[in-house]
């Protein structure tokens, strides 16, 4: 998760201030009076930096994905499993299903740019990188100064391969860099699964610290469990600033368009499964004007409802939240996370 664009301001949120949050984590990770580990100043930017970066990747992926449910949700879905599925149950079942899976997919994404950036902001060493497919760096002063990268996933993933030969990759390129500046420069690449690795290990030239040691030292604590239940306790009370997110209406929107697509027009109460297993595997003109008459329905029932409905000309930053959301859509829960691979490079 290298790449980063410009963020919206912290999510609203006037009743808890900095000294709350300050005092809330150190309660919750059993540091009340240490003088060791981040700095009250970083906790605080590790909680709302988390809470910032949840808000744009989940909540407003969530909202600009409304106008292009058809292409999320509904034209991906297959008649024969889904209705297997669904079978004999009322439309709007089915509806808080089909979206509760896509919301679920962009939960998980967004979770894993969140936690990064938590570890960042958070941390009295981290810093972003401006190297190439590297998350963070981590500079020890010193005769033979040590420079550790570190590309940081939020779990496990599927393609550990191809994350590995980019990592090295990337991490060789940085090295040339860095020792045009000093020739004694050493370069400890780190690949990081910030929760679930319980043992540390070194394999071609790789470095691969526990998700413990990790946070040991992103936080500068001696402790590996105090490290763990600081980060733990600074995403806890990231939930508390989301707990005013607008996401669930969000979610409401895309439920009614769905909703209004898939109904059946002779029985509202239930899912057209004809119409859209025909639709979705036959090229027919009566079919294309039934299509094109749904569409027009949701975009109605959306806005009956009182959601918005996104329009006009779209920032880069948009695109980039729209390629997300196409992206997360087709993508397990367990790829989800590993999705910086399928999006555009940015410079």
């Amino acid at each position: 998760m290298s790449r980063r664009i410009s963020l919206p301001e912290d999510p609203e949120n006037v009743a808890i201030t900095d000294a709350e949050i300050v005092t809330s984590v150190r309660q919750r990770a059993g540091l009340l009076g240490r003088n060791d580990g981040p700095s009250d100043a970083h906790i605080v930017q590790g909680v709302r930096g988390f809470a910032r970066e949840f808000t744009y990747w989940y909540g407003r992926v969530l909202e600009e994905a409304i106008p292009k449910f058809h292409n999320l949700v509904t034209s991906r879905i297959n008649p024969m499993i889904r209705g297997m599925e669904y079978e004999g149950l009322p439309l709007a079942e089915v509806v808080r299903g089909l979206v509760g899976d896509y919301a679920r997919r962009n939960y998980v994404t967004a979770g894993g740019w969140a936690i990064e950036q938590l570890a960042i902001a958070g941390s009295p060493r981290l810093h972003k990188s401006s190297a190439a497919g590297i998350d963070a760096e981590w500079h020890e002063a010193g005769a033979t100064p040590v420079s550790n990268l570190y590309v940081i996933k939020s779990g496990t993933v599927t393609r550990n391969s191809d994350i590995l030969k980019a990592l090295k990759s990337h991490g060789q390129e940085a090295q040339k860099r860095l020792i045009q500046t000093n020739k004694k420069a050493v370069v400890r690449v780190h690949y990081v699964v910030t929760a679930g690795r319980r043992k540390s290990g070194y394999e071609d030239g790789v470095y691969r610290p526990s998700s413990a040691e990790f946070w040991a030292q992103a936080f500068a604590l001696e402790n590996e469990k105090e490290a763990v239940d600081l980060a733990l306790a600074m995403s806890q009370q990231a939930g508390e600033l989301l707990k005013q997110s607008d996401a669930a209406t969000h979610i409401r929107g895309m439920e009614s368009a769905v909703a209004a697509y898939l109904a059946n027009p002779a029985s509202p109460a239930q899912v057209d499964w004809e119409f859209l297993a025909q639709f979705n595997m036959l090229k027919d003109p009566e079919l294309e004007k039934d299509h094109k008459n749904r569409l027009a329905r949701a975009k109605a029932a959306v806005m009956k409802a009182g959601h918005k409905w996104p329009s006009g000309r779209k920032s880069k930053d948009s695109e980039l939240a729209s390629d997300l959301a196409n992206a997360a859509a087709s993508l397990s829960p367990e790829g989800s996370v590993d999705l910086l691979e399928l999006l555009p490079q940015q410079e």
